[in-house]
């Protein structure tokens, strides 16, 4: 939640927007911080697409939320690191971005799915609406496994992002 809020989000803007006017400017020792970018972005691009996200299929409910907080961390690192990039870098880093957002997407609607299921008991259904509760909830197992495959297929593609930030070490 805390990475999450307006308080974090204004954080990330403000150190962006300061790291673009030190990059522009030449103030900023780019021997220093381009391969400190590179080895970032790569370290956690390899913990979170290349292993912890290799199964998805497999993981546990936590274990996807936990994917999906790791995601969204490599999104906000690519994206506070994006004033180093140039030309094809800055595409390729938007591209992966963006991917990393629509990532964060699918996994958070794949931990919303068991919450669903607790929500939807707890308010006390008379016997007659919980076969249609039941229903709904089974309609949403197919959800559950387009949710998967759309998280399959983009992780594959993230694994096999040619790392852009490499130029930068």
């Amino acid at each position: 939640a805390a990475i999450t809020s307006r308080r974090t989000q204004r954080l990330v803007a403000e150190m962006t927007a300061w790291l673009s006017r030190n990059i522009s400017s030449g103030r900023w020792n780019m021997q220093r911080v381009g391969p400190f970018a590179a080895r970032s972005l790569h370290r956690n691009w390899k913990r979170t697409i290349r292993n912890q996200g290799l199964h998805i299929d497999r993981l546990s409910a936590a274990d996807l939320h936990r994917l999906r907080i790791r995601v969204k961390r490599l999104r906000y690192a690519v994206g506070f690191f994006a004033p180093l990039f140039d030309g094809d870098q800055a595409k390729s880093a938007e591209a992966f971005r963006q991917r990393l957002a629509e990532m964060q997407d699918s996994l958070g609607a794949l931990n919303d799915m068991p919450m669903a299921r607790s929500m939807i008991f707890s308010l006390g259904l008379a016997p007659s609406e919980q076969g249609e509760a039941e229903w709904i909830l089974s309609e949403r197992a197919d959800v559950r496994k387009e949710l998967l495959k759309h998280s399959r297929e983009l992780r594959r593609k993230l694994a096999d992002t040619k790392p852009f930030w490499r130029k930068l070490g």
